[in-house]
């Protein structure tokens, strides 16, 4: 039988022992609920009807000799209306009476009041209709239906009897019915303590017992002693506990001596991974040296061609000045060529000017020979006109003089001119020349400026990649460092997991002394404060 169905026994046997004393209390209950029920309904409700029409017949009887004293003061009509109130009266009476006649115990006497009832109402209206005329003849009259009177009171009054015994008679039956019903709610909860208290220490003996034993194996175990033998006694829990200790055992049995195993040979490869890990660190610090020497040689390479950057910028400004200058110098010579052109054909129409000058010198002088020649021949007459045509001929010898000579300058200024014009288109030429000398010097040197700002960033982006290196390097370095400080930790983890194994005894062979775990002795002697912090850093980083 399982645990849990031990256990619910006890609570199975208290519901059983409760539900009884429910049941047995639920019924006394309903009994005595059935019995005021029916007291309430039947016996209190006839008790009630009674008293209330005995007292109604006792107040219409005073209210009918009431009326006979002052008969003589009364009209006929009022004797009449009265006897008719007293026959509604008698007659809700005799209807109330026949409800009580579904009583048991008032039914015999209740069938017995109506016939008095008629009884008494020919008798008060016999006397009322006697006293209409004389009220002491109605008076004397009513002696009868007083008779009739009295005996309704008398078997009203053992209605009220025989329900007030039936009310006391279901009184004690209740009390009785509460008393046997509280007796045997004690026997049963008696009984049930009883039975709950056997039922206890069954359990406690069924249960408790084969604990204890599994308790005593559990500290065997707990102590480190495996070569405790467990039994299994029961198919129950328990029994599952122990069966499952005793497979506990045997796997920790056969874990250990793994765990033996194992722990050696990682012992014996965390020395080979902490020593791997040594050179490794000391490869990474001398490669970070050489990426600190690159980096520094790259920091200078970097500043120089920042410099040379810098002058092919000073440079490009200074050549874009002096295309600036050549140009202007060049738009000049071209004004001066403009000009001297301008000279040379003002020169030429001078030329021409004087051409004409001369030619009308010479068409004058020869009018005037032509003149002196007429005036020779005229004579004494002519002597007047010759002299005139002598110094006009004189004049215009002068003037052709003088337009030779001018032609002769401008002959020569022109020809100077054409060699300064000659002169200034060679400069515009040369000044051209220049200008496209100077624009491609400029072209080149912004060619230049924008090569040294690409090798400048380009540079930079080595001196970055380098930088980086260098600081992986120095990581790889450090984790490196990690590493071998882990490999160590986990060398003398493992000689410290040895050493508890060695705690638990096996039946092969008792723990055997293991070896003092390798110190940081292999590792370099700039690596050992580092490693020997390394397992604070790991664990606070595992945390982090």
């Amino acid at each position: 039988m399982k645990i849990a169905h031990k256990i619910l026994i006890v609570p199975a046997a208290a519901f059983g022992c409760l539900l009884l004393m429910g049941l047995l209390s639920f019924f006394s209950m309903r009994q005595n609920e059935a019995r005021m029920h029916d007291l309430k309904e039947n016996t209190f409700a006839a008790f009630r009807a009674a008293s209330q029409q005995t007292i109604a017949i006792g107040q219409l009887h005073a209210e009918v000799y009431a009326k006979m004293a002052i008969a003589a003061s009364l009209s006929e009509q009022d004797m009449k209306a009265f006897g008719e109130k007293v026959n509604q009266e008698v007659a809700q009476v005799n209807k109330e009476v026949q409800r009580l006649q579904s009583n048991p115990e008032a039914a015999e006497l209740a069938r017995q009041v109506p016939p008095l009832l008629e009884k008494y109402r020919s008798g008060v209206a016999q006397a009322l209709d006697l006293a209409s005329m004389d009220p002491n003849t109605g008076v004397a009259a009513m002696q009868g239906a007083g008779d009739s009177y009295k005996q309704l009171r008398a078997l009203l009054a053992g209605v009220l009897a025989r329900l007030d015994a039936h009310t006391n008679e279901s009184l004690l039956d209740t009390k009785s019915a509460n008393g046997r019903a509280m007796w045997a709610s004690l026997f049963t909860m008696l009984a049930g303590v009883a039975v709950l208290s056997a039922i206890s220490l069954w359990l406690a003996r069924a249960v408790v017992t084969p604990i204890g034993a599994a308790c005593a194996a559990a500290e065997q175990l707990a102590s480190g002693d495996l070569t405790t033998r467990i039994e299994v006694r029961n198919d129950d829990e328990i029994g599952k506990l122990s069966a499952a200790l005793a497979t506990l055992v045997a796997n920790w049995r056969a874990l250990l001596g793994d765990i033996r195993v194992a722990g050696s040979t990682i012992t014996a490869e965390a020395r080979d991974i902490a020593q791997g890990n040594a050179d490794l660190s000391a490869r990474t610090e001398s490669q970070a040296s050489s990426l600190e020497q690159t980096a520094a040689s790259m920091q200078d390479l970097t500043n120089t061609v920042r410099e040379n950057a810098d002058h092919a910028r000073q440079a490009n400004q200074l050549v874009l000045s002096a295309s600036d200058v050549a140009l202007k110098g060049g738009q000049v010579v071209s004004q001066v060529v403009h000009t001297m052109a301008s000279i040379k054909e003002s020169s030429n129409r001078i030329v021409d000017i004087i051409g004409v000058i001369d030619s009308i010198a010479f068409q004058t002088n020869i009018l005037a020979l032509n003149a002196a020649v007429e005036a020779a021949r005229a004579g004494e007459q002519g002597r007047g006109f010759a002299v005139v045509a002598t110094e006009v001929r004189n004049l215009a010898q002068r003037s052709a003089t003088a337009a030779r000579e001018i032609k002769g300058l401008i002959a020569d200024s022109v020809e100077k001119v054409e060699t300064g014009s000659r002169l200034a288109d060679d400069a515009g030429q040369t000044m051209g020349h220049i200008v496209e000398s100077v624009k491609r010097v400029t072209d080149i040197m912004g060619d230049i400026t924008l090569a040294s700002q690409k090798q400048s960033a380009g540079i930079d982006e080595v001196n970055s990649a380098i930088t980086e290196m260098d600081d992986m390097t120095q990581r790889n370095a450090a984790l490196v460092e990690q590493s071998a400080a882990a490999a160590q930790s986990m060398q003398d983890q493992a000689v410290e997991l040895l050493r508890a194994v060695s705690n638990f005894r096996l039946d092969e062979h008792a723990a055997q002394p293991l070896a003092a775990p390798t110190s940081l002795a292999g590792l370099p002697a700039g690596r050992r404060k580092v490693a020997a912090a390394a397992p604070e850093r790991l664990t606070a980083s595992q945390h982090g």
